[in-house]
């Protein structure tokens, strides 16, 4: 299988980032304490355009919705996640590649055996991710 699915691939210490942005003065600092109260499993990824998000194993069954996201290299991505008092919440893994974008044409080449990954979702976000597929079948010039 070559679906990707990405995490920071780096372990960040929550409560010494969740201290740097009390320190930063940043408005997530709130958030996160929320977060890490409803998530003791709360972790810190970043996303494939570079932003930082929270993500927790725990969240996952209950991911329903997805972002989706494209990075530089073409491929298309679903950031599953949870909503939670108004905080955000990611699955961990916080992304999973589910195609790439055709490069002489448009649409987006589905990656092969992303639907067993995605799998282990809620059934929503599933769903979301196929009708994207669906929606943006690949076209070669």
């Amino acid at each position: 299988m070559n679906v990707i699915c990405r995490d920071m691939g780096v372990s960040v210490d929550i409560e010494r980032h969740i201290a740097d942005l009390v320190e930063r003065q940043s408005p997530v600092a709130v958030d996160g304490r929320i977060a890490l109260d409803m998530f003791p499993d709360l972790k810190v990824f970043q996303d494939p355009q570079g932003s930082n998000r929270w993500c927790s194993p725990s969240a996952t069954p209950l991911a329903s919705k997805c972002f989706v996201m494209t990075d530089l290299e073409g491929r298309v991505w679903m950031l599953p996640y949870v909503e939670e008092r108004g905080i955000i919440v990611h699955s961990d893994p916080g992304a999973i590649c589910v195609g790439r974008l055709v490069d002489a044409g448009f649409g987006t080449t589905p990656e092969p055996g992303w639907e067993e990954v995605m799998a282990a979702f809620h059934p929503n976000a599933l769903r979301q991710a196929r009708e994207y597929l669906i929606a943006r079948p690949p076209v070669m010039w």
